[in-house]
C-alpha cells in the first residue's frame, strides 16, 4: 500500500518525522513524505533537516506563498504535486494540513479523477464553530465531502467537523508525544524540600496574549519569593510582559529565554517543578490541544493548565486545572503543588504513564 504524508511539520525531524518514522513499522506501507523547502513560524524561515535511514521516501519540494499575511500558511501550494500523485500513485494521501488550507483544495481536486483509487485521509484541530472568511469556509466543505476520513485531536474539533457538515468516518486521535526524546532523567526525590529552595514554574510556546502570561506573571505577587517563572518562546506580546514583569516589581523572578529549540526542550522541562499553559478563549480561537503540556507530562513534570478549549482534555487526571483569567485561583494551585512534594511526584508520574 502507498502512503503519500502531505506536513508541513515534517520539515523537522522532532516535529512531524517521528509520526512518518512510526508508519514504517508497517511492513506493505510505502511511504513518501512531502514537506516544503522552507516554512516560515514562529518569526523566522526554517529549512528541513536531513533525515537519515528514514526507510521512506522524503522530498522537500518548493511551494508557492509561504508567508501570506494574516492568512500565514494557509494560502500555500506544491506546483509539481500534480506530478507527484501520477508518478507515485498513492492508494491514501495522508494531509495533515487543516481542510480549509489552499493546499488542502489543490489534493482534493487533483484526487477528485481517482476517488477510487485513491483515499484521502485530513486531520483537523479547530475546535470553535465559526464561519470562515471566503473562499475558506467553501473550501472546507468541499475537502469534507471528498475526505474518507477525519482524524480530530480532540473532542471539540470532532464536534466543529460534524457541525460544519462532515459525516463520513471519523477518529479522535490527540498529538503524539517523542517519549523517547521527552522523558524523565531521574526518579522523584525523596528529599523534603527546603522553602527556601528556588521552585521554578516554566511557560513553553507563542508570546501572544490569549496565552494568558500575563496571568502567570500576576500569580507570582501571590506566591513565596522563591517560586521564579522562566518562559521559553517568542512573539508579539513579549515586550508587553517584559515591562508587565517590571512594573510589578517581578523581573528578579522572570526569565525570558527566547525560542528554544526542540531538542532542548526535555532539559527545560526537566529542570522544572511544574508546568503552565494559561491559555484564553477568545472570540475566533481557543486552544487546540497543547502540545507542551503532553511533553511535560512525558518528562515527569506536573502540569497545570486553564479550562480552555482542549486543555483538561490533554490533561486528564494528570495534572490540575484552574478556570481561564482567574489569577487567584492559578495563585492558588502553584501554592498547593509548592507545599506538597508527594502530589507533584504522583501527578508526574501519572502524567509519564498516561502518553
Amino acid at each position: 500500500m502507498k502512503v503519500l504524508l502531505i506536513a508541513h511539520s515534517c520539515i523537522s525531524p522532532f516535529w512531524g518525522v517521528p509520526r512518518a518514522k512510526a508508519l514504517t513499522a508497517f511492513p506493505d506501507i510505502k511511504l513518501c513524505v512531502l514537506t516544503p523547502s522552507r516554512w516560515f513560524e514562529y518569526g523566522k524561515w526554517q529549512k528541513p533537516l536531513s533525515v537519515y535511514d528514514s526507510g521512506f521516501l522524503y522530498l522537500s519540494e518548493r511551494i508557492l506563498f509561504p508567508k501570506s499575511g494574516p492568512a500565514k500558511w494557509y494560502l500555500h501550494v506544491y506546483p509539481k504535486l500534480a506530478s507527484l500523485i501520477s508518478s507515485f500513485r498513492p492508494d491514501i494521501v495522508d494531509l495533515w494540513e487543516e481542510p480549509w488550507a489552499m493546499v488542502s483544495f489543490q489534493v482534493a481536486c487533483l484526487l477528485s479523477p481517482l476517488r477510487k483509487q485513491t483515499k484521502l485521509l485530513v486531520e483537523t484541530e479547530q475546535n470553535i464553530l465559526r464561519s470562515l472568511p471566503p473562499p475558506f469556509e467553501s473550501i472546507r466543505k468541499f475537502v469534507f465531502r471528498r475526505a474518507s476520513s477525519v482524524v480530530c485531536r480532540s473532542h471539540g474539533a470532532a464536534d466543529v467537523a460534524r457541525r460544519c457538515g462532515y459525516q463520513g468516518h471519523m477518529e479522535i486521535i490527540p498529538n503524539g508525544v517523542d517519549v523517547q526524546l521527552f522523558r524523565p532523567n531521574r526518579p522523584p526525590s525523596n528529599k523534603k524540600r527546603d522553602p527556601s529552595d528556588t521552585f521554578i514554574v516554566v511557560y513553553s510556546g507563542r508570546l501572544t496574549q490569549e496565552k494568558g502570561v500575563d496571568d502567570l506573571i500576576d500569580s507570582l505577587n501571590d506566591l513565596p519569593v522563591s517560586v521564579k517563572c522562566h518562559i521559553a518562546g517568542e512573539g508579539t506580546h513579549e515586550n508587553n510582559l517584559r515591562k508587565h514583569a517590571a512594573n510589578n516589581g517581578l523581573s528578579d523572578r522572570v526569565r525570558f529565554l527566547g525560542s528554544m529549540e526542540r531538542e532542548s526542550l526535555p532539559g527545560f522541562y526537566r529542570d522544572s517543578d511544574v508546568l503552565v499553559l494559561p491559555s484564553h478563549t477568545t472570540a475566533t480561537w481557543k486552544e487546540q490541544f497543547g502540545r507542551v503540556l503532553a511533553e511535560a507530562q512525558a518528562c515527569g513534570i506536573p502540569v497545570v493548565g486553564s479550562d480552555s478549549g482542549a486543555i483538561p482534555e490533554v490533561i486528564g487526571d494528570a495534572g490540575l486545572v484552574f478556570p481561564e483569567g482567574n489569577r487567584c485561583k492559578l495563585s492558588e494551585t502553584l501554592q498547593l503543588l509548592f507545599d506538597n512534594e508527594e502530589l507533584r511526584n504522583h501527578l508526574g508520574n501519572l502524567g509519564r504513564h498516561r502518553l
